[in-house]
């Protein structure tokens, strides 16, 4: 399986993460989760310092200056150039994901019946607009559920030969983003499905509020052990004497990124 990560820090799209949720953490998790795979990572319009630490890494690096969704096109085209096997399994991943282990597992698996799988179980698709669920159809596979569902971001598997097939109407991606791109792939007759539950998030935050929190809470998790490896020792002791109720535990995040910015304006 060919693993691509792409990344940029390109500072034309202003987006708010959750907190520790940097792309260094991003790649670090998405080294380790497809150590095993073939790596590829696709560097688009990044600064010196990042770059440098690319290459540091001794992976297959591609860099230029392509721009928001441009780059997405311009990755697909050098996949193209490689001339994999027809079955080959390819997996699109942006900089802001974090993954649960085992992961290329679900994608590998998930490809057994569908065109395109993602990882992500997108908060969108319970919210209003879907009537708080899609109606679908759900399959189980040896080693997840899967729902077939009607879009998703451009992060997902698929094979060489689909690539191949579907490049006309992906290479549209810039003038129809990635919800009109899956509607017109489906009316093609291709199928994406989102496996149940996600092993990949979306670090994001603007559906997240103080009473409610769509990240998942293994990724929670990572962010959490991240933010407490800067807290001081003092803020440790008191992180340890939080009384947090287990439903709200995603305030133990928020509590931690308060508690680091303090010390820095008190350092200051």
């Amino acid at each position: 399986m060919l693993a691509t990560f792409l990344i940029s820090t390109n500072q034309s799209r202003k987006q708010v993460k959750v907190p520790f949720a940097t792309k260094k953490l991003c790649l670090h998790n998405f080294l380790e989760t497809f150590k095993n795979e073939r790596i590829f990572i696709f560097a688009d319009n990044c600064d010196n310092e990042t770059l440098d630490y690319l290459l540091s890494l001794d992976l297959d690096i591609h860099s230029g200056s392509y721009g928001l969704y441009y780059s997405q096109v311009e990755l697909y085209k050098k996949i193209l150039e490689m001339n994999l096997d027809p079955d080959e399994i390819i997996y699109c991943c942006e900089d802001d994901y974090l993954h649960k282990p085992n992961s290329s597992t679900i994608i590998k698996d998930g490809l057994n019946f569908a065109d395109y799988v993602t990882l992500y179980d997108h908060p969108d698709k319970y919210m209003p607009l879907y009537d708080f669920g899609e109606t679908v159809k759900i399959r189980r596979s040896f080693y997840s559920h899967w729902k077939n569902t009607i879009s998703t971001c451009m992060t997902f598997g698929f094979r060489y030969q689909t690539l191949k097939e579907d490049f006309n109407m992906i290479n549209n991606y810039p003038n129809c983003l990635d919800h009109r791109l899956f509607i017109n792939l489906k009316q093609k007759g291709r199928f994406l499905y989102s496996s149940i539950p996600g092993y990949a998030c979306q670090m994001d935050n603007f559906m997240n509020h103080d009473l409610s929190n769509m990240t998942e809470k293994w990724a929670i998790d990572i962010l959490i052990n991240e933010g407490l490896s800067q807290l001081s020792e003092q803020k440790l002791n008191e992180y340890k004497e939080l009384e947090i109720d287990d439903t709200l535990f995603y305030q133990k995040l928020y509590w931690i990124d308060g508690a680091l910015k303090s010390e820095e304006v008190k350092n200051e």
